[in-house]
């Protein structure tokens, strides 16, 4: 009883178009009547394994503190390129706590500069003014 059945498949299966799913996110065209379910599953795994003798990298508030001084500079290009020289690292996640105080001074540095630089052309003007109405 169970071999007719399988043969009846088979001689429908040859009278049926025959439908390939090539390549992918191929699509799939064709007719169909009834009571159709389709079910599409793609499923793309990717596994990290962590090894539990390994810390996991976590900045510090002091870490994030430079960071955001650092990323506050117009051109923050020349503190990596100190970091680089002094410790042979770019990232501030990497600095023993010595390491990162003396990036924090050289950037704190950076500012001060540039702060008096700032002050120096803004107070330009007004001490020129004082200066031409004898007032130095």
């Amino acid at each position: 009883m169970g071999e007719l059945p399988k043969q009846l498949l088979a001689w429908m299966a040859r009278l049926m178009p025959k439908m390939r799913n090539e390549g992918s996110g191929s699509v799939q065209v064709g007719k169909v009547g009834g009571n159709v379910t389709i079910v599409n599953v793609t499923q793309h795994l990717s596994h990290t394994y962590l090894d539990p003798q390994m810390p996991v990298a976590i900045a510090t508030q002091e870490q994030r503190d430079v960071l955001r001084m650092i990323r506050l500079l117009p051109n923050s290009e020349g503190v990596y390129k100190f970091m680089e020289r002094s410790f042979q690292t770019r990232m501030v996640i990497d600095l023993e706590p010595v390491e990162l105080l003396r990036v924090r001074k050289y950037v704190e540095s950076i500012r001060r500069r540039m702060g008096a630089r700032s002050h120096a052309f803004h107070q330009a003007p007004a001490d020129f003014k004082k200066s031409q109405h004898g007032e130095i």
